[in-house]
Parts: structure tokens; C-alpha cells; sequence
């Protein structure tokens, strides 16, 4: 995302996160970060609290995502009763802060950003201006999705090229080009049929001739 580097997460009540193990902060502010733990202990949840936190209920929507598995996929913490991701990050000499709520507290907005420390900025679509990036570009080159990989490694040779086209950003191109070729098929099936009915109507006018 240009022009901007991640800092840190913090995560409450969201997916492998209950609310009642408290806030955990993740720090992205070294050279390089290593996310380690047992199956289930939230190393993809962190990844996706960050996605969630810019691109909101768009993460959670199947159409939005081309990912099958994110069909009715659940954002809360099923013991929780609120989900608080914020994210911050850094560059052009700005501490950016973005935060997002499942739930509205008096005087505070379910989403919002920041500039150092200034007044809140509801506008999300200014956000994505602002970080350069949206979520089909994040999808395929800041956050490989285990989804895609799986897919790539398991599944069959259709699910194996729709991986791939989610993975390099190529699914809306292979939509519209399928889509050509739908239109481009339906204009030769109706030009056939035009011919049809024209040696149809041929026959039909030299049985009549020759009848009389």
C-alpha cells in the first residue's frame, strides 16, 4: 500500500480472538514478522482482522471476494459480544489509525481513521484513496488468502484456474471475456438460425411452385 508501512494490530472478540481473553496487540514494525502457533490459535485471524478492519463487510461477502469458503462467514468471536479491530500505520512522516466496531458506542463510530491523532474521518472509500488500494488489489498482492492456496494444492483443475485467477487479479477479465464469448456464440446461433429459416422458407416456396 503506497506509501505506507503497518505498525501494529490490536484485536478484541474478533473470529479466533474472545473478547474475554482481553485485547491482543500484534507489533509489524521489524524488518521482518513471524507469526507462529498451534492450528486454531489465530494466525489467519490476524491477517484477516487487518482486512476486515479497511474493507469491512466486504471480507465476510462470497461475490466480493471470489473466495467460496468466505459464503456466510462469521466475523465475531462466537463467545463474543463485540468485535474492535484498530490498525496503525506509518509513512510520509503520518501515524495513520484505522478502527472498526461490529457494535456503535456513544461518541465513538463504528469505523473511522485518523491522522495523527487529528478528528475522524468516516469516509471509507477516502481510505482506500488514501492507502492506494482496494480489496480485490489487496487480495491478490498484500494478502495471500489460505483459501487460494488450499484451492491451488487440493482442488480440481477448475477450482485449481479460479485460484489462480483470484491469486493474479484476473477474475473480473476472465468474467468479461467468458461473457464475450457467451454474446459472440448467441450471435452466430441466431445467424444460423436466420439461415435456417431461410432454406426453410426456399422449400417451402418450390414445394408450392411445383405443386401448382
Amino acid at each position: 500500500m503506497e506509501n505506507y508501512r503497518l505498525v501494529s494490530v490490536k484485536v478484541k472478540g474478533f473470529r479466533g480472538f474472545p473478547e474475554q481473553a482481553g485485547e491482543r496487540e500484534f507489533r509489524f514494525d521489524q524488518a521482518c514478522t513471524l507469526i507462529v502457533g498451534a492450528q486454531g490459535g489465530g494466525k489467519s485471524s490476524t491477517l484477516n482482522a487487518i482486512e476486515w478492519c479497511l474493507f469491512g463487510k466486504d471480507v465476510a461477502n462470497k461475490s466480493a471476494t471470489k473466495i467460496e469458503e468466505r459464503k456466510n462467514w462469521l466475523v465475531k468471536n462466537q463467545s463474543s459480544r463485540e468485535t474492535t479491530v484498530e490498525v496503525i500505520f506509518e509513512g510520509n512522516g503520518e501515524i495513520l489509525k484505522v478502527y472498526r466496531s461490529d457494535r456503535k458506542r456513544r461518541g465513538n463510530p463504528k469505523f473511522y481513521y485518523q491522522i495523527n491523532n487529528g478528528s475522524y474521518h468516516e469516509d471509507e472509500a477516502e481510505l482506500r484513496v488514501l492507502l492506494g488500494v482496494e480489496l480485490s488489489d489487496y487480495m491478490s498482492c498484500v494478502y495471500l488468502h489460505q483459501e487460494t492456496i488450499s484451492a491451488l494444492l487440493i482442488q480440481e483443475p477448475k477450482e485449481r484456474k479460479n485460484a489462480l485467477d483470484r491469486l493474479m487479479g484476473l477474475t473480473d477479465w476472465r468474467n468479461l471475456l467468458d461473457g464475450i464469448k457467451r454474446a459472440k456464440a448467441q450471435e452466430e446461433f441466431k445467424k444460423i438460425d436466420q439461415e435456417f429459416n431461410q432454406i426453410i422458407s426456399k422449400i417451402e416456396t418450390a414445394k408450392a411452385i411445383k405443386e401448382n
